[in-house]
């Protein structure tokens, strides 16, 4: 072994050594005082606020698979235009209704071999509906699909303002952080 491959190797060893004692050592950093004999630790603090659902988004569909584009396309109108017709009728307002996707995809016969033949068009068009009312759910539901929804993709349920749940997990945060604080204080007889 050579004397520069030596030295080199000793180096990063003792490079490494050096990087893991910093790692394992914590990290303080000064005040903005100037004074760096002063360190600090830095908390932080968990908080949670749960709440009960007040609203549900429910991801509804209506498929279609028709011999040319153009049917698929005018059938598939027609179905959804029923379905959110429907679910006006049964309240839910304009804003809580948001068309999400809509595709096109072409249906092959793939039997005969190579490309396979266009045996139809398939439109998908999906909508979430926000559901302010809880107790409506299956009737929306129920009457969604008998009006020309064929996919339930889910319901999901969730809280329509959170403000009020933010702010008290801020606070629990906050207060969760001091009781640390004042715990490495006491270890530490600050």
């Amino acid at each position: 072994m050579t004397k520069s491959f030596l030295a080199f190797t000793i180096l990063t060893a003792l490079m490494a050594i050096t990087a893991a004692c910093q790692a394992a050592t914590p990290s303080f950093a000064p005040t903005g005082t100037g004074d760096t004999s002063r360190r600090t630790i830095t908390v932080t603090g968990e908080g949670v606020a749960v709440g009960k659902p007040d609203i549900a988004r429910l991801n509804l569909g209506v498929d279609i698979l028709a011999p040319n584009l153009a049917d698929a396309m005018r059938q598939n109108n027609t179905r959804m235009t029923a379905v959110i017709a429907k679910l006006k009728s049964l309240g839910v307002a304009d804003k809580d209704i948001q068309t999400t996707s809509l595709s096109v995809s072409v249906e092959r016969n793939f039997e005969r071999g190579g490309q396979g033949a266009v045996t139809g068009y398939r439109v998908s068009n999906t909508v979430i509906v926000v559901v302010r009312d809880l107790s409506k759910i299956s009737d929306m539901l129920e009457q969604a699909t008998q009006a020309g929804a064929n996919n339930v993709f889910g319901i999901n349920f969730g809280i329509d303002n959170t403000t009020k749940l933010e702010s008290d997990a801020r606070a629990k945060a906050v207060s969760d952080a001091q009781t640390r604080a004042d715990d490495i204080a006491k270890l530490n007889n600050l």
